[in-house]
């Protein structure tokens, strides 16, 4: 969560590709936690 907070300018596009690198829709899975840390959101894993 502190990474994200710490850089704002993560770039979302390449989060995708390298979360589907590590499965199939792992790239929208990681992007949409990001939102969810910047939104001040609670995770749930």
């Amino acid at each position: 969560m502190d990474i994200v907070q710490r850089n704002p300018e993560i770039d979302q596009a390449l989060l995708t590709e390298l979360g589907d690198l590590v499965y199939n829709g792992g790239g929208k899975e990681i992007v949409e936690m990001v939102r969810k840390v910047r939104a001040g959101e609670k995770l749930t894993f």
